[in-house]
């Protein structure tokens, strides 16, 4: 395969130089910038007809884009007192977000957990780890530089290629030509928490220049003992069992939950008239390794207890024309990553987890315009991953050796074709294959149909596919805090495949008032879980045990009362079960079972008030209890935790902040999450082996102010 990519790759280069050289026409492709007072007059008409790019990687309006999809502008999402990325995910309909704090942050999107099943994009650069790991990202990104976010749920392998699973969040950062110049943020909150931010670009000759600066940092962390004090106490920890052992708990441990934290990013990117096209981002994390996560009763606490990860992205890619119909985009990728784990366990023995890799990509894209009412999309890219791999028990950081490295090839080809039957019904269809040296060719297809009624009502059938890689934690050997093997890596996984379809319906009432409805029914095949070995009591492993599905609704509604006063109403229902395991004489439990809360209430109030200079964002967000996923089918198999429920809870938000009436220059902004301290931990429940993290959102408040210049 290695001579295959090779001749690929020396092709792909020619090509790229080549059509450099010759092309008479270049193409530069631009999503339309919007100022403030635009958006302010705006009716929810047009605002539901502006150009959104993700869904096709081509410019389209939000109602024709053949996937089920959300657009949001930075204005607004300053309007609502966002400080992160975490806040906009847990507003979005059908997202759970699990637990401000934990060192592992995550989101379940319709039942499909883990952070790493979403493809995190900065204006279209893929952000995820290449080689398949998950990592925290909620507090890394100025929202002072997004100009929009388009955010897609459901599986867009067709497009983006693997580990595209649950759904795609693209970041489309603002345009220095609209800045011309910058703006400068602070931010003070609860527990120590100190954020700030440079946001900075204008325009010079044909060259277009952005950059941001990002940080948030905590010198304290959150001790949840303060809250929870007898579940905490040395007397009640000493009275648990972990993996037969009694726990002991040693004289002066902190009892910390959550630790200090230090996030740090850079992001870079220039962009030239003629198509030609520069990223660079980079981040530096320091966090707890230690988090709500994992259950508090097996680990301490401790400046021992770190996890680091570092992150290089880096992308140049030029734009052209050959000629009217077919336009062209050649893209090279580069990634370093650089993720670091310690643990202590109770009895004083250490784990460290350690994942790196380094990946180089390839790709070229192009749009033929075949007919007035056909349009053909290809993509052909090549990639190599170098990856090393380490989990080892011993008190030092580990040495690598050359058994740690591996080199891992790519070869993905996408075809999708949108063709427009009549003035009313439009198609798109697509193929993607892989070639990959860790598992067997992937085949992923594609399928939307659109159906106008009229200009006010349509009518999306989507289906769409994709796949979720064996991470590199299942590919080796892990050991336990002993020092004897405990859980062995697989290197034989398929990917897990979901299969995924949406009914989704639009209907614009009038210029101000709209309702979605989105039906869906996902079904993930092969999914990778952990299991024991009954012929070996005590020695675990990883298996592609069996499918999960997931199904339910969504249904929204968005107003526009008056040019002051929006509303916007969603609910949620998800429910989800696990069918036709693998069941042997090999498997006795699973871990991290799929977990769901089965309803979701969101009801939020933006109103601009005291002539337009103060705004008011008031969230209520309710979300029901979360229980297992189980089956009865399954006779004789052990659960982890059987019969798995978390209390549901509902959280009150509120903001203030200023609007650039009130000043050209400053903004302030205070606010408050979980105005009511809704409780939605219960600490007499063991969150290790299922897939839920909590507390949820404890109260938090916060200060900002900000400073144009």
């Amino acid at each position: 395969m290695n001579s295959i990519i090779e001749k690929f790759r020396n092709y792909y280069a020619l090509v790229f130089i080549i059509s450099i050289v010759i092309s008479s026409t270049n193409y530069a492709q631009e999503t339309k910038s919007l100022s403030n007072e635009e958006l302010l007059n705006m009716s929810l008409e047009d605002l539901m007809n502006i150009p959104v790019i993700t869904a096709s990687d081509k410019l389209e309006d939000l109602l024709d884009a053949p996937a089920n999809i959300y657009v949001l502008y930075g204005e607004q999402l300053r309007k609502r007192g966002y400080t992160s990325l975490q806040d906009l995910m847990a507003d979005l309909p059908g997202v759970t977000w699990l637990n401000r704090y934990s060192a592992f942050n995550a989101q379940v999107i319709r039942g499909q957990y883990n952070s790493k099943r979403l493809t995190l994009m900065f204006d279209g650069m893929i952000y995820n780890p290449r080689n398949g790991f998950g990592v925290q990202w909620a507090d890394r990104f100025p929202i002072e530089g997004v100009e929009k976010i388009e955010f897609i749920i459901g599986p867009y392998a067709s497009l983006y290629g693997r580990n595209t699973f649950s759904g795609v969040l693209n970041v489309i950062t603002k345009k220095g030509e609209k800045l011309k110049g910058g703006e400068v943020n602070f931010l003070y909150g609860k527990d120590n928490q100190l954020q700030s931010s440079v946001v900075a670009g204008n325009k010079i000759g044909e060259w277009d220049f952005y950059m941001s600066l990002f940080k948030n940092y905590s010198n304290k962390g959150v001790d949840l003992a303060e809250e929870y004090p007898e579940y905490y106490s040395k007397k009640n920890r000493e009275k648990e069992i972990f993996e037969g052992n009694p726990v002991i708990i040693a004289e002066g441990v902190s009892s910390d939950m959550i630790l200090p934290w230090d996030n740090n990013e850079v992001y870079f990117k220039v962009s030239h008239k003629s198509g030609l096209d520069f990223q660079l981002q980079y981040n530096h994390s320091d966090m707890p390794k230690i988090g709500a996560g994992f259950t508090p009763l097996y680990y301490v606490s401790s400046e021992d207890c770190k996890l680091t990860d570092k992150m290089l992205n880096g992308s140049l890619s030029y734009k052209y024309k050959l000629n009217e119909d077919l336009m062209l985009s050649s893209h090279f990728t580069y990634q370093n990553f650089d993720w670091l784990a310690k643990n202590i366990y109770v009895t004083g023995n250490h784990r460290w987890y350690t994942q790196k890799a380094e990946t180089f990509m390839f790709n070229q894209k192009g749009r033929w315009q075949a007919a007035d009412w056909n349009e053909l999309f290809f993509n052909i890219s090549v990639e190599r991953v170098y990856e090393k791999d380490l989990i080892t028990s011993t008190p030092n950081k580990p040495a690598w050796t050359k058994d740690n490295k591996h080199e891992v090839d790519y070869l993905n080809i996408s075809v999708q074709d949108q063709i427009h039957l009549t003035k009313k019904l439009n198609l798109v269809v697509g193929l993607m294959y892989e070639k990959s040296d860790l598992y067997k060719d992937v085949f992923i297809p594609r399928f939307s149909g659109i159906y106008s009624f009229d200009n006010r009502n349509i009518l999306k059938l989507i289906y769409s596919a994709g796949f979720l890689t064996p991470d590199p934690e299942v590919r080796v050997t892990q050991y336990d805090r002993n020092g004897a093997i405990n859980l062995y890596g697989r290197t034989n996984m398929d990917p897990e495949y979901i299969n995924s379809f949406d009914l989704n319906f639009t209907r614009l009432w009038n210029k101000n008032t709209s309702t979605i409805l989105s039906i869906f029914y996902n079904q993930t095949n092969d999914f990778i879980q952990q299991v024991e070995d009954l012929s070996m009591p005590g020695i675990r492993t990883w298996k592609n045990i069996g499918t999960t599905s997931s199904y339910g609704f969504d249904f929204t509604i968005n107003s526009k009362i008056t040019k002051s006063l929006q509303s916007c109403f969603s609910y949620s229902f998800v429910d989800g079960s696990i069918h036709d395991l693998l069941i042997d004489n090999l498997l006795s439990e699973i871990d991290r079972l799929p977990t769901q809360a089965i309803h979701h209430f969101k009801f939020s109030i933006c109103y601009t008030f005291w002539d337009d200079k103060l705004n008011l964002y008031l969230n209520d967000l309710f979300i029901g209890n979360r229980y297992t996923w189980e089956d009865e089918k399954i006779n004789g198999y052990q659960f982890a935790v059987p019969d798995y429920k978390l209390a549901g809870y509902n959280i009150v938000d509120i903001n203030l902040n200023t609007a650039n009436k009130f000043s050209d220059k400053w903004r302030f902004s205070v606010g408050i999450r979980n105005l009511f301290n809704e409780d939605g931990f219960d600490p007499t429940y063991s969150d290790y082996s299922v897939s839920s993290y909590s507390p949820i959102r404890k109260r938090w408040w916060n200060i900002q102010i900000g400073y144009k210049f």
